[in-house]
């Protein structure tokens, strides 16, 4: 005990490391006072200790019904950056927050100075992902109230990853939520003039949007189709890197339809010049 209480005094690194599983376990169950409480333990090298600290970070930011807000603030105060995170695979803050639509917790991270957009930098240039790219996180589980402030927070819905990273393409806000079949998600990002030049743009397996909602069928029913196509224009005669078309894809995956026979025995919910043939 006399060893343990002799490191902790003098030797900060030491004291950071012992006190971390306390610090994430009471983080992650919003407990402000006893975040507080190791705050005060650790003063006055709690700052230096803040480096260790980017998992508890992550904790408060994802945990709960709407994330740990008291907890994010004590961590900030006391020298935790916004943008701290385990390491260069570990998912931002920010996304952690977007992708389980704490809508509050977003708002305060971006208040803190969080980057709505892509935050390249170092190693994590070609890291293009839910884990990276808040727009991606919030659209893939349809959260339209974090898409609208991400996007009022200047996210760029029509960014991507450095021109070299992918070969055939990369993943777009609109991508995630038209192969999660989140169609008021959808509709939402089509509203955005950015949005509408992403509508054919291709994933890292040459698909574009439309393809991704008609490639998991029926499941997500037809409301995600009909925006792409009436309201995002899309082309359902585009060129796949793969045998089947686009129209016998929506045929098949979407509307069930036999491929021999024509649309007009078979009504689609699009104008007659979208009408699949």
């Amino acid at each position: 005990t006399h060893s343990l209480t002799h490191s902790l005094t003098h030797s900060p690194h030491k004291q950071a490391e012992c006190l971390a599983p306390s610090m994430e376990a009471a983080a992650a169950g919003g407990h402000a006072e006893a975040v507080n409480e190791i705050i005060l333990a650790l003063a006055p090298s709690a700052s230096m200790a803040a480096s260790r600290w980017s998992l508890a970070f992550s904790n408060a930011c994802s945990g709960g019904q709407s994330g740990h807000l008291h907890v994010v603030r004590a961590l900030v105060e006391a020298g935790v950056e916004v943008e701290s995170r385990r390491d260069g695979h570990a998912a931002r803050p920010l996304c952690l927050a977007a992708n389980r639509g704490h809508s509050d917790m977003v708002t305060l991270l971006l208040q803190l100075g969080a980057h709505p957009g892509y935050d390249a930098d170092g190693d994590r240039a070609l890291h293009w992902n839910k884990q990276s790219v808040p727009l991606l996180a919030a659209a893939a589980e349809g959260h339209c109230e974090v898409l609208e402030l991400l996007l009022a927070a200047g996210a760029d819905p029509a960014e991507g990853p450095p021109a070299t990273a992918f070969a055939l393409g990369f993943e777009t806000p609109l991508h995630q939520a038209a192969e999660h079949g989140h169609a008021e998600a959808v509709a939402l990002l089509l509203r955005d003039p950015r949005v509408q030049q992403t509508v054919e743009w291709h994933d890292q397996q040459g698909f574009p949007a439309l393809v991704r909602c008609a490639r998991q069928g029926q499941r997500f029913g037809t409301d995600v189709v009909r925006a792409l196509v009436v309201d995002g224009q899309a082309n359902v005669r585009a060129e796949l890197p793969c045998t089947l078309d686009i129209t016998e894809i929506i045929r098949k995956r979407i509307y069930k339809i036999p491929t021999q026979r024509v649309c007009l025995q078979y009504p689609l919910p699009f104008p007659t010049s979208f009408c699949l043939r």
